[in-house]
């Protein structure tokens, strides 16, 4: 296979990689009239998608030992054969185990946390009915994991030097990099923060009748052991100022 390879190389090379900035040609020490260091500027996820574009491209256009054929063509016809054998690719466990990165994660009741997200499976509540010496870690303590930079719907737990593969609580997370997490979370919390902005005059209007018809049915009601409703209260302290509201006349007034 290494003249496949070989040919894998060099086509990523004159079909994609010389276009990008940051291209060093076949030797990164001598870079030819490239300035790669003041031309680079492309990031690891935006790389991956640059790629997965060329890949995408490549797989339509024609190809001649292909006898012109494009090679999604070609694999879809092979992958209808009984030879194929689906079981045969990488899941995306195997891929964040083989080719992820290792990191630290902490341990909290809910599941263990990684970049603002929480992930759970049967393995990490069970944790909670063990004790504590049999525990891969306690409560706000961190554990070693590995994390596909690529896709977070799922991290891998070390335990005993194996992996054991567990899934984000949040289904919506699987397919998704750290940059478009993030950029979610962003989104959703600027759309939260305006729609609390919009509501706010109603929110105010329904805070400031609460409260009168609080104040109100307090003055109603019985308040204390004394039996005796606040509106009554007040009106005996008003009659202990002012009187009972009744004006005496004498007779000689009347005269």
């Amino acid at each position: 296979m290494r003249g496949h390879i070989e040919r894998f190389f060099w086509t990523v090379d004159l079909q994609w990689a010389r276009k990008l900035p940051g291209y060093t040609a076949n030797n990164p020490q001598s870079s030819n009239d490239r300035k790669p260091g003041a031309e680079a500027c492309i990031a690891d996820d935006e790389l991956q998608n640059l790629f997965t574009h060329f890949v995408a491209k490549y797989h339509a256009t024609p190809h001649r030992g292909l006898n012109f054929r494009t090679p999604n063509a070609v694999w879809d016809e092979k992958s209808e054969g009984v030879d194929f054998d689906m079981s045969q690719m990488p899941s995306p466990g195997q891929l964040r185990e083989a080719c992820g990165f290792y990191t630290k994660a902490t341990v909290g009741e809910a599941g263990i946390k990684f970049a603002g997200a929480i992930y759970r499976n049967n393995f990490i509540r069970d944790q909670r009915k063990t004790r504590q010496a049999d525990r891969i870690a306690k409560s706000g303590e961190t554990i070693e994991i590995k994390v596909d930079p690529f896709d977070f719907g799922a991290i891998s737990v070390v335990v005993g030097g194996e992996m054991i593969s567990v899934p984000c609580a949040n289904p919506e997370m699987r397919g998704k990099n750290l940059r478009q997490w993030q950029q979610e979370k962003w989104f959703n919390k600027q759309k939260a923060e305006a729609e609390a902005c919009s509501q706010k005059g109603a929110r105010d209007e329904a805070e400031a009748l609460y409260r009168n018809l609080s104040a109100s049915i307090a003055r109603e009601a019985d308040i204390g052991m004394i039996g005796y409703t606040q509106k009554e209260i007040d009106r005996i302290r008003l009659q202990e100022e002012f009187g009972k509201g009744r004006v005496k006349v004498c007779s000689a007034d009347l005269a």
